[in-house]
């Protein structure tokens, strides 16, 4: 696990500050050092959903940007698809689960395969797929972006 070190600076109102779990000694969910040194550069960042659709029987693997353009993001190309709307979810250090909820809403242009992304839900394609839902942080205007964590 890696530990992350939190220097004490001053807030807007020169109040000295420290961040939470650093003050309360509870432990923070681990992230990786481009992450950590992003978030400490105080550039502005940008983020995206990115969805994993693993069919069943790994037929297929459809990957979509929730971005308003198709994102490269760990040597997957994840295209602009269908427009997703999901539930929040918690991030928890250990092992629970959570459940998600995401409504789809495609374009008759979206396609899983040749057929219709509608279309492919009627005929349960979509039946017994595995989702995984990543969210890359990235510096504006750097296209190399930092390395979604696993699991979320």
């Amino acid at each position: 696990m890696t530990d992350i070190k939190v220097t004490p600076g001053l807030d807007t109102r020169g109040s000295p500050w420290m961040a939470r779990p650093q003050c309360l000694g509870a432990p923070v969910k681990p992230a990786s050092a481009e992450l950590i040194a992003l978030l400490n550069s105080g550039e502005q960042f940008m983020m995206a959903d990115l969805y994993t659709f693993t069919l069943a029987g790994g037929t297929a693997i459809l990957r979509y940007s929730a971005a308003p353009t198709a994102i490269v993001a760990n040597g997957h190309l994840f295209a602009a698809g269908p427009k997703f709307e999901r539930s929040k979810t918690k991030v928890v250090i250990g092992t629970q689960v959570d459940e998600l909820d995401i409504k789809i809403y495609p374009e008759t242009t979206d396609l899983v395969g040749t057929t219709p992304f509608l279309e492919a839900a009627w005929q349960g394609q979509f039946d017994g797929a595995l989702l995984q839902l990543e969210r890359p942080l990235w510096a504006v205007g750097d296209m190399a972006m930092a390395t979604p964590a696993p699991g979320r």
